[in-house]
């Protein structure tokens, strides 16, 4: 963990990337998780300036980077704020409660009470940012609610979300499958 720090961008960069919330969030949360394991206890001004730049603008974070916020808020000791982003990602979910009834087909069969619902965030197609993919954002979003509300309803919808989009032992591509395996 050290060595990456010492590789990666000055707190000064940090707070100067605040046209892209994308890459100030990612790294935020990789200095809220040093912040975390080294048990350090006061924020730097820059990670308090980046943060707050976040979350003025929350409102226009798409679920990838607002799930990246919300785990850099809770490792930072912001849980109300934490708290509010996870309420924030509940709201803007894709939920099927019926993943197995025809859409096409009207009239089909009843849904099987036996199957369970898959919930899930960013694009199901294609996507131009990288933050947009939805195997990463439910990913990233089900870390997310794990850490902050580890009891929440979404948390089984999430999961199966990602495992019926696993094709074979994968998902899309190595990164994709690194990230819901860690």
């Amino acid at each position: 963990m050290t060595r990456a720090l010492t590789c990666a961008k000055t707190p000064k960069e940090l707070v100067e990337e605040e046209a892209s919330y994308d890459e100030q969030a990612w790294m935020l949360h990789a200095l809220a998780a040093y912040h975390a394991s080294s048990k350090q206890t006061q924020v730097s001004k820059f990670q308090a300036k980046a943060f707050a730049s976040l979350w003025a603008n929350r409102d226009k974070l798409n679920a990838y980077t607002r799930a990246l916020l919300a785990l850099a808020a809770h490792k930072l000791g912001y849980q109300d704020q934490a708290k509010t982003l996870v309420e924030n990602l509940e709201n803007g979910v894709k939920l099927d409660a019926r993943p197995d009834t025809a859409v096409v087909q009207r009239g089909a069969q009843a849904s099987d009470p036996s199957v369970l619902a898959t919930a899930h965030w960013g694009e199901d197609g294609i996507y131009w940012r990288w933050s947009d993919g939805g195997v990463e954002a439910t990913s990233f979003a089900l870390r997310a609610l794990l850490e902050i509300d580890p009891q929440n309803k979404l948390v089984e919808p999430v999961t199966n979300w990602l495992i019926k989009n696993r094709r074979g032992a994968q998902w899309n591509n190595t990164r994709d499958t690194a990230i819901v395996v860690l």
